[in-house]
C-alpha cells in the first residue's frame, strides 16, 4: 500500500497525540491485513472487522485514536479454512503465530516474531521495525437452552483452564507457581479433572505428548460443536466463558459491507450498527476513552530492539525511541 508523506507525521486525533512510529506501525498492521484480505478473496471466504477495529471503520473511518491493534473475526467455518489454507498462501515472510498451539489469546498473523531492521523489511512496513500483526477472533454458535449452555460454558473453561496450566508449566516453573501453586486445586484435583474432561468428550489425551496443545485443540474442537447446528446465537467463546458478552443474532454477519479504514477497505458486517450498539451501547459515536489506551502494543518488541542496539554499542535512531 501506498502512503503519502505525511501520514507519517505525528498528529492530534480526538485530542490524542498519535506519534510518527505509532503511525508506522499501524501502517504495518494493514499490510498484514491486506495480506488476509487477498488470501479471504482467493478462498472465498469472508473475515470482518471486529471490536475497537469495527468501531474505528464506521466512527473514525480508520484507528480509534488510542488504540494500536486491528481484530477481525470468522465464522467457524472461515476460519477452518483460512486455517487449514493460509499457511501456504502468506507471503512476504508473514506467518500464523498461534495456530491453536496454546490457549492463551487468539489466533494471529504477524509479519515477524523478532523486530528487523533490513532495508527491504523496512521498506515493505514503512519504516516499522516492530512485530506487527493482526488477531484472528471465532464466531462460534451456542444453544439458547440455558441448561445446556451453562454446561457448554463449564466444560470450555475446564479444559481452557487444564490447557493453560499445563502450558505455564512447561514454559515456566515460576510462573506455574505464582498463577496456580495457591488456586486451590491440587496435582490430584487436576488430573481427576483431565479424566473428567476425557470421560465428558471422549477424546483421550496423551500423558506422555504435549498435554497444553492436546488440549488447547480439544477446545477448539469443542468449541465448534455447534456450528452444523440451527442455533441462531453467536459469541466469541473466550469472552463469553468469561461473561464479558451476550450471544448475538447470527443474521448481523451474513451479509458484509465494505468501509474505509485509513487508506484501505475492509470488511464489516452490514448490520454494524446493531453489533456496536451491543458491544458499545447507543451513544457509540461518541468518541470517549473507556479506561487506559493499549501499552503501546510493540512495547515488547521495541525493548528487544533497544536492548540488542545497546548490546552492540550501538545509539538507535531516535525514532525507535518514540
Amino acid at each position: 500500500m501506498n502512503y503519502s508523506d505525511d501520514y507519517f507525521n505525528e498528529e492530534i486525533r480526538d485530542g490524542y497525540r498519535i506519534n510518527a512510529m505509532m503511525k508506522r506501525y499501524w501502517a504495518a498492521n494493514m499490510e498484514v491485513l491486506a495480506e488476509i484480505d487477498r488470501i479471504c478473496r482467493e478462498l472465498n471466504i469472508v473475515y470482518l472487522a471486529e471490536f475497537g477495529t469495527l468501531l474505528g471503520a464506521v466512527r473514525h473511518r480508520g484507528y480509534i485514536p488510542w488504540d494500536d491493534d486491528i481484530d477481525i473475526s470468522m465464522t467457524r467455518d472461515a476460519f477452518e479454512v483460512f486455517r487449514r489454507e493460509a499457511p501456504e498462501l502468506l507471503t512476504g515472510g508473514m506467518t500464523i503465530y498461534n495456530n491453536l498451539h496454546t490457549a492463551f489469546g487468539p489466533m494471529r498473523v504477524v509479519n515477524t516474531i523478532a523486530p528487523q531492521i533490513a532495508p527491504d523489511f523496512l521498506a515493505k512496513y514503512h519504516g516499522c521495525p516492530y512485530s506487527a500483526g493482526v488477531d484472528i477472533y471465532i464466531l462460534d454458535k451456542v444453544p439458547a437452552d440455558e441448561k445446556e449452555s451453562n454446561a457448554f460454558k463449564m466444560l470450555q473453561n475446564s479444559i481452557r483452564y487444564l490447557a493453560q496450566r499445563f502450558e505455564t508449566k512447561k514454559t515456566s516453573i515460576s510462573d506455574y507457581q505464582k498463577y496456580y501453586g495457591n488456586d486451590g486445586h491440587s496435582e490430584r484435583d487436576v488430573a481427576e479433572m483431565l479424566n473428567r474432561v476425557e470421560k465428558e468428550t471422549g477424546v483421550h489425551i496423551n500423558r506422555e505428548a504435549d498435554v497444553a496443545i492436546q488440549l488447547t485443540e480439544l477446545l477448539n474442537t469443542v468449541q465448534g460443536k455447534y456450528w452444523d447446528s440451527d442455533c441462531d446465537k453467536v459469541v466469541h467463546m473466550h469472552n463469553w466463558c468469561r461473561e464479558r458478552s451476550k450471544p448475538t443474532d447470527i443474521a448481523y454477519y451474513t451479509e458484509i459491507v465494505r468501509l474505509k479504514f485509513e487508506n484501505m477497505e475492509i470488511s464489516c458486517p452490514i448490520e454494524y450498527d446493531k453489533v456496536l450498539m451491543e458491544r458499545f451501547g447507543s451513544d457509540y459515536m461518541t468518541p470517549k476513552q473507556i479506561g487506559a489506551c493499549h501499552e503501546k502494543a510493540y512495547a515488547k518488541s521495541q525493548k528487544i530492539l533497544l536492548d540488542t542496539f545497546a548490546a552492540c554499542g550501538i545509539q538507535p535512531p531516535a525514532e525507535y525511541l518514540e
